[in-house]
């Protein structure tokens, strides 16, 4: 047995011999008994990410899952993109050791762009780049309070990009961690440290501060050799929290951070002189929030500032974006529950490229949008009618109007049913609206040959008409049961057209492809989504969730379609958690996960199933923690303990290999003081 084979015998040996004494202990009437109704069920979970103010979970009429700050502590997820593996209808798979493709119901890749992520009210997006940089939203996940996912449009009030889902991370109060700590974790990928500080300015406020710095090690190719794709970053983060009076919140966070990023080109561009090269990220934000509660009403005003600069294959990219939001909830009487308001944004987008790879060297945009919903009460407790929209007009995405209809009932305490029709957008990324790339992609008769891929200023932003329906019950006290179904119809989706071959001097003599982007096929895809949460005793939690998905495309336009966005999602994928309160400290997890092969994730269209076949596999996460006093806190576990590596995602953007993702062991120890 070799030594990694060792120390996952060791490990499965304590996690076994410490769980086994626990499951005679669940059996206990008496500690059953003794459980408050609270420890058994979820009901009285609120979530403020589906109508942006809080309401019970059970009466929102949206597919809508909690990650809860018990449920990260208690994880062995080393990022957030992996807590959100154990949400139905989420599909994410790892590229690279930094790279990740996240989406909900359909069209995963690097770039996904259909799904909006907040963190905490501010938009993670990159216009130049388009989609979401996770490794920009690398904070340690002690600082996160929850984790509110919305699968389905959340464009009535969210805008342009809710359109399979929203992803709203929320960090914890200030007033919440008072204290001093440092946390240190150590495995075969990931090495972090955390310090941190929380204390009182006065006897109303307080602030806090976070120093953190990580080193991601590279993954492995399909032989198991180490690739070129680590990562080193240092982040330092503040905030302050103030309550003036027993009415008014302000809240002031910010955020600076610095990363250099290793990558192994499947090819080298015409632009690259090496194979293997680093790149580098940084940025910054900082963002105001104030909030105005009254016994019916609520007024929020926020804004932020965010900086993003990129040097990438000799290329200089920095993002900035102003953003101003206003809202405001009341009561008009004992039927309407209105929300509503206004944001607007500005973007700056700098990009000083090679004379191979460049954008529109600068572009600026904008986004004025306003929102309002209104959840009417039809029968009191019993049957309620939400309708939105969001109105918007910007540069990427043009004039939209945003709406969405439904209707939630509510047969007997403990049930309830609802359905829902939305129509949702996307924005336009710049860089399909001002790429200038020219990349030699093969050769021909010994010549080289050249794609010349333009952006096309008059590309069209996609959309989706969506239809929802979902069902909710507590069978018992300590048993949960949430049910989804849906039914997109996607159209003007994007893709690339090639012209004809012609002979060119690009690189001396060579052949030229021109190519560009166009609105050039639609799909439609359908899926079911279940969770299932059980609370048998006070000493353990089971979760539980599956997802069925199947999508079929339709080429619109004639000519050689290549697909930006394939829809990239397995047909079948669950998971099962256990969690169990063992006694004197300890505390014991595990996290078994499966997901079929995908069969669609080349960039080339085929019809229903484009075609690069990613293998199947069943991952297993276990994490063992023990509390030794006020003071110290120990956590170990592993990752993906089933096999020595797998395949999560294929090469999407041209520029990596194929990497795998190898199993991990690793230790924590938390010190407070």
């Amino acid at each position: 047995m070799n030594g990694i084979g060792i120390a996952e015998a060791v490990l499965l040996s304590v996690f076994l011999g410490a769980t086994l004494p626990s499951i005679a202990q669940t059996s206990s009437a008496d500690q059953l008994k003794a459980s408050s109704l609270e420890d058994l069920t979820q009901m009285q979970i609120s979530v403020s990410s589906f109508a942006r103010r809080s309401e019970d979970l059970e009466k929102t009429p949206a597919a809508v899952y909690v990650i809860t700050s018990e449920q990260i502590e208690h994880s062995a997820a080393a990022s957030i993109p992996d807590l959100l593996r154990m949400v139905p209808g989420v599909q994410v798979a790892q590229i690279n050791a930094y790279t990740w493709a996240v989406t909900a119901r359909g069209f995963n890749n690097q770039f996904a762009d259909r799904l909006l992520v907040l963190l905490d009210g501010r938009t993670i997006y990159s216009e130049i780049f388009y989609g979401v940089n996770w490794d920009e939203i690398d904070i340690p996940l002690s600082t996160i309070d929850r984790i509110e996912v919305v699968r389905g449009p959340g464009a009535a009030v969210w805008g342009t990009n809710a359109v399979n889902g929203v992803v709203n991370i929320i960090t914890k109060p200030v007033r919440h961690t008072i204290g001093t700590s440092v946390t240190s974790q150590a495995s075969n990928l990931l090495q972090e440290t955390t310090i941190h500080y929380a204390g009182a300015l006065t006897e109303r406020s307080q602030f806090s501060l976070d120093l953190t710095g990580n080193h991601r090690r590279a993954l492995v190719d399909s032989d198991g050799v180490q690739a070129f794709d680590g990562q080193h970053a240092q982040r330092l983060g503040g905030h302050i929290d103030w309550q003036p009076n027993l009415r008014d919140t302000v809240s002031i966070s910010g955020d600076l951070y610095r990363e250099t990023q290793h990558a192994d080109l499947l090819q080298p561009l015409a632009s690259s002189s090496s194979q293997f090269y680093s790149q580098a990220l940084s940025g910054g934000f900082i963002l105001s929030r104030w909030e105005r509660k009254a016994a019916t009403s609520e007024l929020v005003f926020q804004a932020y500032y965010d900086r993003q600069v990129l040097f990438e294959l000799n290329n200089h990219g920095v993002t900035q974006t102003g953003d101003l939001d206003v809202q405001n909830h009341f009561h008009a009487g004992a039927k309407n529950d209105i929300v509503f308001g206004g944001e607007l944004r500005l973007g700056s987008n700098q990009f000083n490229g090679s004379p191979r790879v460049t954008l529109l060297p600068v572009y600026n945009t904008y986004l004025v949008a306003s929102f309002a919903q209104d959840e009417i009460t039809l029968v009191p407790n019993k049957l309620f009618a939400t309708v939105g929209t969001k109105v918007q007009d910007g540069t990427l995405a043009g004039f939209q109007a945003q709406p969405s209809v439904r209707l939630l009932w509510a047969p007997v305490t403990g049930q309830s049913l609802w359905a829902a029709a939305s129509h949702a957008a996307v924005d336009t990324p710049v860089a399909e609206i001002g790429l200038d790339l020219d990349e030699i992609v093969g050769t021909s008769n010994g010549l080289p040959v050249v794609s010349l891929l333009d952006g096309n200023p008059a590309i069209k932003p996609e959309f989706v008409d969506a239809y929802e329906a979902g069902y909710r019950t507590h069978l018992r006290h300590d048993l949960s049961l949430d049910f989804a179904a849906f039914y997109n119809v996607n159209s003007r989706l994007i893709g690339t057209i090639s012209g004809t071959p012609q002979p060119g001097m690009q690189y001396g003599p060579d052949v030229e492809v021109p190519t560009t982007y166009v609105n050039g096929y639609s799909a439609r895809s359908a899926g079911l989504e279940a969770a299932m949460s059980w609370k048998p005793s006070r000493h353990l939690d089971l979760a539980g969730s599956y997802t069925w998905m199947q999508a079929h495309g339709k080429q619109t336009t004639a000519g050689d379609l290549q697909i930006n966005n394939s829809w990239s999602s397995p047909r079948n994928s669950g998971s099962l958690s256990a969690s169990w309160a063992l006694p004197r400290g300890w505390r014991a997890n595990s996290f078994l996960q499966y997901v079929e092969k995908l069969t669609d994730t080349s960039p080339s269209f085929h019809g229903s199933t484009p075609g690069q076949e990613i293998g199947g596999y069943a991952r297993l996460d276990l994490h063992l923690s023990h509390s030794l006093g006020r003071h110290l806190d120990l956590d170990a576990g592993g990752t993906n303990l089933l096999s020595p590596r797998h395949l999560e995602f294929g090469d999407n953007s041209g520029l990596n290999t194929c990497l795998e993702v190898p199993r991990s062991l690793y230790v924590k120890a938390k010190v407070s003081f």
